[in-house]
Parts: structure tokens; sequence; C-alpha cells
């Protein structure tokens, strides 16, 4: 993952949003397959595990960024802050139906192999028919005419009629700030980065996403079968991880009204202190059962930090890259 999100930066850059979104999902295509195609008979059995991983993990390395900068650059500001959060449903889509998946085929990983090789298929020629190139990376390569073809495909506008004044208006600001980025070279960028603007959002985003990867969110979301057994919960290890599932897609739903109604800020800071709570809570009743199994005592504080970190801490930092770098 850390290698796909390295790479992801100069493929948007240099391939364009559209291509970019459909080559991050061929290593995933075939990191599923690879998978799906293991055979416990062979003596490379785990050599191709290990390889099917690393492909699935590069694969969703790269596909974080370049969902959020394509809505960003497509939609109309008053609905980028509503929609941009959606790359976050769309995980929590996906993890809900492999935990479903892996309920209803406990003992099947090959089969669920080859649902999620069909579904990363289904994505690719999806982006390949369905999505139009940004106008802003097609004005950073000079393709003018090609980004108004863009922006009336997007916005609906015939190619007869004229471009209202508010598109007209935001065609000519990308034109213009992409011709200033052409014409620099790399000591001009560099000079850039020493400018608020540019490093001050480097080093939020930086510490958001370090705190983000260091909460434990995606221990429990990875790992929540072994967590829940471990802790000693009397209940099915599968089904706990399906009412997680469903509670993230539900909180999904919800953050993507919220996020706009109240903004990043106070919502990064009510699931900061929400999920800082409830594995508190967790933790000191872990220390205080001695073994003892309680059930639902155990299942509602892990719940609950699934909730807070739903809200804020998992989907924003992702949602934020669109909306706090400059297009420069």
């Amino acid at each position: 993952m850390p290698v796909g999100c390295i790479l992801e930066g100069p493929l948007l850059d240099r391939l364009g949003r559209r291509v970019t979104l459909i080559m991050v999902n061929i290593p995933s295509v075939l990191g599923w397959l690879i998978i799906a195609s293991a055979s416990h008979r062979h003596n490379w059995f785990l050599f191709q595990v290990y390889v099917g991983r690393l492909l699935t993990g590069l694969s969703s390395g790269c596909t974080g960024s370049p969902s959020a900068v394509y809505v960003s650059e497509v939609l109309d500001k008053k609905l980028r802050g509503l929609v941009i959060t959606w790359g976050s449903l769309g995980v929590s889509f996906g993890i809900l139906l492999v935990y479903i998946l892996r309920y209803v085929f406990q003992q099947n990983w090959r089969l669920i192999a080859g649902i999620c090789t069909f579904l990363s298929s289904i994505s690719i020629v999806s982006a390949w028919y369905l999505l139009p190139e940004t106008p802003v990376w097609l004005a950073s390569r000079g393709r003018i005419r090609d980004a108004d073809v863009s922006m009336r495909l997007i916005r609906r506008v015939p190619q007869k009629q004229s471009l209202p004044e508010s598109l007209q208006v935001e065609l000519d600001t990308i034109t213009t700030q992409s011709a200033l980025q052409h014409s620099s070279n790399w000591r001009d960028k560099l000079t850039f980065l020493k400018r608020p603007e540019a490093y001050k959002p480097i080093l939020i985003m930086n510490a958001f996403m370090f705190f983000q990867q260091f909460s434990g969110i995606y221990v429990i979301i990875l790992y929540g079968v072994t967590i829940v057994q471990e802790i000693g919960i009397t209940f099915d290890g599968y089904i706990v991880t399906v009412i997680i599932g469903i509670i993230r897609l539900v909180m999904s739903l919800v953050i993507s009204y919220a996020s706009k109604r109240f903004g990043r800020r106070f919502l990064c800071n009510v699931s900061g202190v929400g999920m800082t709570l409830s594995m508190g809570i967790l933790t000191g009743l872990l220390g205080l059962s001695q073994g003892v199994s309680h059930t639902w005592l155990l299942i509602t504080p892990l719940i609950i930090f699934i909730v807070f970190c739903t809200i804020g801490f998992l989907p924003l930092p992702y949602a934020m890259i669109g909306e706090v770098f400059p297009l420069r």
C-alpha cells in the first residue's frame, strides 16, 4: 500500500485522472485472480498468495486519492462538499460485501477472491466507458479545446450553446492557472512549496493521515474476527464483522450530509474524542472482566468506536485531499 500511495501522484499527473482510475484496478484484477487460482497442491502456494496480496495492496494504495481528486475537479462547488465523501461510502459498501461473502462462504476463500476479480473488472470497464477526463488535467496539458468539451459533457451543456457565465469563469480560471503551472520549471515548483498555501496543507494532511493510521481503525476493520475471538466474546465473529460493516455503511451516508452542515473540523474533533473514550472503555472492561464473558458489554464500545471513526478520522482525510491543496 505505501508503494501505491507514492505512485498515485505521478500517475495522476502524467496519465490523467481517468486513465489512472483505470490503471489502479489492473493490479487488483491480477492479484485477486492469482489468489483465486492458488492451490495447496503446488509448492509455490504461499508465494502465489503473497504475490496476489502484494498486487491487491498496491492497488488499494493507489485508489485513495484519484477518486477524491476526480470528484473535486469535475463537480460543482455546491455539491463538492457532499459528494467528495462518497468515496468512503463506496469503500464501506465493498467491505460490507466482503464481510457478507466471508460469512456465507467461510471455507471458500477462492470463490470470494473470484468474485472480487469480477468486481474489479467491472470497475475498469465502467471507468473506461463512463468517465470523461477532467477539464483541469486537460487544460494542464494545453488541450484547451478538449477541456471545453469535457466541461460541456460533465455539466451537460450542448456544443452549440454558449457556456453559462459561471462555467466560463471556472474554465478561464482553470486555463490561466494551468498555463502558469505549465510554464514553470522544477525550481519554480520547489520555490512554490516554501509558500504557506503549499507546505501547510502537506503538513496538515500528513499529520492527519499519521493519526488515522495509528488510531487502530484499520486493525479493527481488517482483523475484526480475530479481535472478537481473542477478547472473549461468545458470539460469531463473522456476524460481528457484518454488523460493523453495516454500521460503517450507514454512518458513511450520514457523514456525507453532516460534513457539509457542520464542517470538517468539528466532525474530526467529535470523532477523535469519541474514539478515545470508546477504546478506553473497552480497555477498562477487558481489564476488569478477568476472563468472564460479557458479550454485548464488550461489543458495544467496539461498535461505538466504529461509529465515531466513520464520522471523522476514517473518511475525511481522503476527502480533504481534494480540497486543501491549490490547483498548482
